[in-house]
């Protein structure tokens, strides 16, 4: 998860960055279309709030996590390095989705997993990892960015994070079914 969040941060720096010096013409018109695209994303947490029980209680929460991480490898780069406004909208959405449907299967797990005696300790040092992430990730990518923000490097970075994410998932869940025999 704490990668997962760090990919968010990293898109989420992009996103303002386009909207500042490249999707708008003034700044005002830049601040306005952040606005929507953190809208959007927000919409996409919602939507994940709503379909995120359902989901991870038929696949589990871990196969759960990784389709999350698969659909944001795939849907990323496909409507991000187009740098064009609607499928950057699009993917403000798809991206809150994504990210809020693996944070709550991530919970899930942490809750039904860690003894209670050690559950708030875990949850403190998850948040940390949680915050330190989309922090260090602001910090990657303005160190990446170019002034207007246009980056097919960064994108691609990002999926390829992506998609280490859900191959490491299925992985483990392979290693946990063949275990379980």
């Amino acid at each position: 998860m704490t990668l997962m969040r760090f990919c968010y941060g990293a898109l989420l720096v992009l996103l303002l960055m386009l909207c500042r010096y490249a999707l708008a013409d003034t700044p005002e018109g830049g601040l306005r279309l952040l606005g929507v695209a953190l809208a959007l994303s927000g919409m996409g947490f919602f939507a994940a709030a709503l379909v995120t029980p359902w989901v991870a209680g038929r696949l589990g929460p871990h196969r759960w996590i990784a389709v999350c991480s698969a659909t944001a490898m795939v849907l990323e780069p496909a409507l991000g390095l187009p740098f064009a406004t609607g499928p950057l909208m699009a993917a403000a959405f798809v991206l809150g989705l994504m990210t809020q449907g693996a944070k709550i299967a991530t919970d899930t797990i942490v809750q039904s997993v860690v003894e209670d005696g050690f559950r708030g300790r875990i949850f403190s040092v998850y948040d940390v990892l949680f915050n330190v992430a989309f922090v260090g990730a602001a910090g990657v990518a303005a160190l990446m960015l170019p002034p207007d923000g246009r980056s097919a490097v960064l994108v691609t970075l990002v999926a390829l994070l992506y998609g280490a994410i859900a191959a490491g998932l299925v992985r483990f869940e392979r290693r946990q079914a063949v275990q379980q025999r």
